[in-house]
């Protein structure tokens, strides 16, 4: 149902990369799989709690047994940084820490926040009904929540969040 093929192709290809991936975990064949969905919609399987990201060309899968995990990556533009997005969807105590930063840093540093807030709400299977700017993801930890970002190829940033602070990337 995707109007440009570009977008319909990716969709296929990461959805069948994600069962590889689940099925390399369950040692089964990836056609086998059965995704159960919880209240809010988000899949898991057998235990496996899962996410994945799409930004272009770039795709970010994570996975984990026991714990609810979001993921986010995106491009980082840098005209993005200079509209008001932040001041719509930043709490005020990241808008200050943004607009503090140097001019040529400012992009980076949106989409450190812009990764992380989206992982949160992500594995919290709640999506927008979070208000993003009601929490502040400057610090590691939310809500019993890790927020961790990381690099994945140029241009681009992710972030990964997860219940507890007993794991790692």
């Amino acid at each position: 149902c995707f109007h440009f093929d570009l977008h319909r192709n990716r969709f296929i290809v990461g959805r069948g990369r994600l069962r590889q991936i689940l099925a390399s975990y369950l040692k089964s064949d990836p056609g086998q799989i059965v995704f159960e969905y919880g209240e809010m919609g988000k899949p898991e399987i057998a235990g496996l709690k899962f996410n994945l990201s799409h930004s272009g060309d770039v795709a970010v899968y994570a996975v984990t047994r026991g714990r609810e995990i979001g993921v986010d990556v995106e491009e980082v533009r840098a005209e993005i940084a200079h509209e008001q997005i932040p001041e719509r969807f930043f709490s005020p105590n990241e808008v200050r820490w943004l607009r503090a930063l140097p001019e040529n840093a400012q992009a980076l540093g949106f989409f450190q926040c812009w990764t992380r807030k989206e992982a949160y709400v992500k594995g919290r299977a709640e999506g927008l009904t979070i208000p993003l700017n009601s929490f502040d993801v400057s610090p590691e930890r939310v809500n019993g929540w890790t927020l961790r970002s990381f690099d994945i190829a140029q241009n681009f940033i992710g972030a990964v969040a997860a219940e507890g602070s007993d794991w790692a990337i």
